[in-house]
């Protein structure tokens, strides 16, 4: 999978003995041993040299590993057969990026998946799924990250669960899905939360903020980051600190503040030192911190980085490293006036056909192909590279404005299902308490036949069955107000904050020419405010709550078949902000609920002010229902609406019989 950032990889070799020292001598000594030995013996000292040599970038480890997986499979150790499959596959993966040996090391002994034990298979599957993660088969992952969540199930096993979420959160972050992924890496969080896993809460938290700062969510990425710099720094993980420093400057580049930017990549170098693998992961970091020199014009700081980056000079000689330092030095040669030397570092790294580059790297490369032209004085190419950059920048800003707007709406989802929960809970509970209710009938009916106890249990009975009435009616209004205050806050946050994005985004597109992208967003806006209306009517605000009811019948009226009369005096001033919208909700809902169930032909709303008392009648010759308390007390619309009048200080009276129709009415004093 493609990685956007510095070190978002977060030091994944901080637990792994890497490139371990041993001599000769070792081998020489482990070889003899092995010779000697048979079976579980010869197997023990098979797997030491293994451990002893794994990951190294040479033959000894690929051969090594390979043997000992042959002779754990003829012994029928599948324990140490597993553990070596799986450090295969990542080796020639995630070291070698061969895939196709890793792929082959899949295809060979995925057959035999079905013999290993549960433990150690989940890693097998964990390893398998990276694999075809890291060549885009993100269904073949999923697939294989559901064998993972169904033997962690088996096993008891969250750390392995909250992996395959993780890996899940990272895949849905590859398909533009970030709402999803944000929600899965804060559930990933939790897991290893309980788990009391450090590392990897660290390792997802780094994610989470990665995966914010993509989408321009830069606040709540640095929030992020700076939780995860405490815990980080709490327990001494400097690995994870130098990763959280370079993504923090990193963002703060992107917003063109450099002097913080290299506040922190000094911060990450100063971590980084402290590890035993510095030798790795400290060139990046000093190119990242050459670029901002470079860009603050501060030369002197600039030559003493790249005299610091002669120290890493193996590391600087071939594949990514070697790009970095070449657009490290690019902007280097920029700052001193080098511009021949500039352009020709910008051409070598603009034109490798090597690299799949990100778009922001595209981005980056562009405009510092305009910035040596135009020192250059070559106006031609300068405006070609510009426009480029125009195209190239407008479009990852046009994706960042979509990912955001459906970054909004899967939050609104979310919000919406856990009220839902939240509500199926206060019902759960509303029925624990009705079931104790009963429990204390029973048990006092057993010694009722003392007339006084039984005369005591009815009293009970019944102040119980009145708190219950009241907590139900407490929890209903409850949650009409916070339903209320909920729509009305994400009602404003989709126009405020999308629907003016969408407006500048669908501008843009016009004034581009991009007749497609201009129809979409057009599209997408206007779904957008008719999403915001539904959550909110503006026109009570604009109107006032008198008109706001006459337009809405008036829409009732063109829009059905039914004859709508209307009888509305001036209620304006009647109702404070928060009762106004209770009471326009319940003509709403009584509306709704006449075209929903009623069939009526016609309809009458007619609504009358006196002194301090309000009237509304709703009344629909439809086929009506049979009025009995259980009826009403079972539908959740007339329970709504009786909820809504009753917030408001009112009574509510509902009189329907079979194909009569029905009739409510509503009093509201002062």
């Amino acid at each position: 999978m493609k990685r956007t950032k510095i070190l978002c990889l977060l030091f994944c070799l901080c637990y792994i003995t890497a490139f371990a020292q041993y001599d000769g001598q070792d081998i020489s000594v482990i070889k003899q041993k092995i010779a000697a030995t048979k079976n579980g013996d010869r197997l023990v000292w098979m797997d030491s040299l293994t451990q002893l040599t794994k990951f190294d970038h040479n033959s000894i480890y690929d051969s090594i590993a390979n043997a000992t997986l042959a002779y754990a499979i003829e012994i029928d150790s599948m324990s140490v057969a597993a553990m070596n499959i799986g450090d295969l596959m990542y080796f020639y993966s995630a070291y070698l990026s061969d895939f196709e040996k890793a792929f082959a090391i899949y295809n060979q002994y995925e057959p035999m998946f079905k013999d290993i034990a549960p433990t150690d298979v989940t890693r097998l599957y964990l390893n398998s799924s990276n694999v075809f993660q890291d060549v885009g088969n993100y269904k073949m992952a999923v697939k294989l990250l559901d064998s993972v969540t169904k033997y962690a199930r088996i096993t008891n096993n969250n750390y392995h669960s909250g992996l395959a979420k993780m890996y899940r959160a990272q895949i849905s972050a590859s398909l533009g899905e970030n709402a999803k992924a944000s929600i899965i890496y804060r559930d990933v969080i939790k897991v290893f939360e309980e788990e009391k896993d450090t590392f990897n809460i660290l390792a997802t938290m780094n994610s989470l903020s990665i995966l914010y700062s993509q989408n321009n969510f830069f606040e709540e990425a640095h929030k992020i980051q700076k939780e995860a710099e405490f815990l980080a720094t709490k327990a001494n993980e400097d690995g994870f600190l130098a990763s959280i420093y370079s993504n923090m400057a990193t963002d703060l580049g992107k917003q063109d503040r450099l002097a913080e930017s290299i506040k922190y990549l000094k911060l990450a170098v100063a971590s980084i030192l402290k590890t035993d693998y510095h030798n790795r992961y400290a060139p990046p970091i000093y190119l990242e911190l050459l670029k901002k020199y470079a860009k603050v014009d501060s030369l002197e700081k600039a030559e003493e980085v790249i005299q610091k980056l002669q120290e890493y000079d193996e590391f600087m000689t071939e594949g990514p490293n070697l790009r970095s330092y070449n657009s490290g030095m690019k902007h280097y040669y920029l700052a001193k006036g080098d511009y021949k030397k500039a352009l020709e570092l910008g051409l070598l790294t603009l034109g490798d056909k090597n690299v799949d580059f990100h778009a922001e790297e595209d981005i980056d490369n562009e405009a510092f192909m305009v910035d040596v032209y135009k020192k250059l004085g070559n106006t031609e190419l300068e405006l070609y590279h510009l426009k480029r950059f125009q195209k190239l920048n407008d479009s990852i800003n046009s994706v960042k404005k979509v990912n955001a707007l459906s970054y909004y709406q899967t939050l609104y989802e979310t919000e919406k299902r856990d009220a839902q929960i939240e509500n199926q809970e206060n019902k759960l509970a509303l029925l624990e308490e009705k079931h104790k209710t009963k429990n204390q009938w029973i048990t006092f009916g057993a010694i009722s036949l003392v007339g006084i106890f039984g005369f005591i249990l009815v009293v009970r009975s019944r102040n119980n069955q009145k708190k219950q009435k009241i907590i139900e009616s407490n929890f209903s209004q409850k949650l009409l107000l916070a339903q209320e205050t909920e729509r009305t806050r994400v009602a404003k946050d989709l126009h405020d904050s999308v629907g003016q994005r969408l407006s500048i985004m669908h501008r843009k597109a016009e004034n581009l020419d991009q007749a497609d992208l201009a129809a979409m967003t057009a599209g997408t806006l206007e779904e957008v405010r008719s999403i915001s209306r539904g959550l909110y009517p503006p026109m009570l605000e604009k109107l006032g709550l008198t008109k706001s009811l006459q337009h809405l019948l008036l829409e009732i009226d063109e829009e059905t078949a039914m004859f709508v009369s209307t009888e509305i005096d001036n209620i304006d001033s009647f109702f404070n902000q928060e009762e106004t919208l209770n009471f326009y909700r319940f003509v709403q809902e009584s509306i709704t609920n006449v075209i929903k169930h009623a069939n009526a032909k016609t309809l009458l709303v007619k609504i009358t002010s006196e002194e301090k008392k309000i009237t509304a009648i709703i009344k629909d010759n439809g086929h009506g229902f049979e009025d009995t308390e259980h009826t009403i007390y079972n539908s959740l619309g007339l329970k709504t609406m009786s909820e809504r009048i009753k917030l408001l200080k009112g009574k509510i009276s509902i009189n329907s019989a079979k194909n009569e129709g029905t009739m409510i009415k509503a009093s509201i004093s002062k």
